[in-house]
């Protein structure tokens, strides 16, 4: 998605206050770490294209949907146990990852 239409879509940034407030992902963020916001914000300004691709994102909402305990056992371990996974491979040397993957 180009500058112009995330813009003029107010989608991270309302156009008249130049304030992440009254944005789009504002308003539709509701996650609970670090982690799932840059997910949000990352999906919200590079939506699925494929059909496929959004079919199996589909699919797996919907087991959360169907399962309400398991949503909130997920969701309970993400939000106590687990670090920051994400930040922290992304703060590893590149030859450290290589070492640890071998």
């Amino acid at each position: 998605m180009d500058i112009f239409t995330i813009r003029d879509l107010e989608l991270v940034q309302n156009v008249k206050t130049n304030e992440n407030r009254a944005s789009v992902l504002s308003c539709i963020d509701h996650t609970k770490t670090a982690g799932g916001a840059r997910l949000l914000r990352s999906s919200l300004l590079q939506p699925l294209s494929l059909h496929d691709s959004i079919i199996a994102r589909q699919s797996t909402v919907e087991v959360f949907l169907n399962d309400e305990t398991l949503y909130l056992d997920l969701s309970k371990i993400f939000q106590s146990k687990l670090m920051d996974f994400d930040r922290i491979l992304r703060g590893l040397s590149p030859s450290l990852l290589c070492t640890w993957s071998a």
